[in-house]
């Protein structure tokens, strides 16, 4: 049986942790997928970096974590749309768990508190974009409630065609989930 996990917002003392999640799910999800040379690349201390260059960017940047026994276990980041900005408030900018984690609800725990931390900033849309090659395409269509191909991008030496997965009523979202927009996040799964 899994331990509680808890979520909450990050601070700047978590970073390196994050970092940690990211780098080995990227490395354990994506071997045999994306090159071999870009997933090797991949550094603790970049993405710590770069993190720590997105709390730089105040309100318009947020990070939630998912804990169990005081273990960061995944997180998800969030904020200012990238692009679509004509069609969403907000972009999930990524979600990762590490893998022995995953398929145990912490992805949509981490979702479903970013949804309900949007909201309580008057905020009611948002979307992720992924590579057509994740193997979590799955798990995005199965939250979203629309899917739309975006642009082809060089990504890892190769070209990769993104997905887009777009969420237009936060709040319908998380009624068709029967959860509380009210309820304090960042306390359950």
């Amino acid at each position: 049986m899994m331990s509680l996990v808890t979520y909450r917002k990050a601070s700047i003392k978590d970073l390196a942790e994050i970092a940690k999640v990211h780098v080995d799910s990227w490395q354990k999800s994506f071997a045999s997928i994306i090159n071999q040379s870009h997933l090797d690349n991949l550094s603790y201390k970049k993405r710590e970096e770069a993190f720590k260059t997105g709390f730089g960017k105040g309100k318009d940047y947020n990070l939630i974590v998912a804990e169990i026994n005081g273990q960061i276990v995944g997180f998800v980041d969030y904020g200012k749309p990238r692009s679509h900005e004509d069609e969403y408030e907000s972009e999930l900018y990524a979600i990762y768990i590490l893998k022995d984690f995953q398929r145990k609800g912490i992805g949509k725990g981490l979702v479903n508190n970013c949804a309900r931390d949007l909201i309580k900033k008057g905020i009611n849309s948002m979307f992720t974009l992924a590579l057509e090659v994740s193997p979590y395409k799955k798990f995005h269509e199965k939250l979203s409630d629309c899917v739309f191909k975006d642009k082809i991008i060089d990504f890892a030496q190769e070209k990769h065609q993104l997905i887009g997965f777009g969420w237009k009523d936060l709040k319908a979202y998380l009624e068709k989930n029967k959860l509380s927009i009210k309820k304090t996040p960042f306390l359950w799964g």
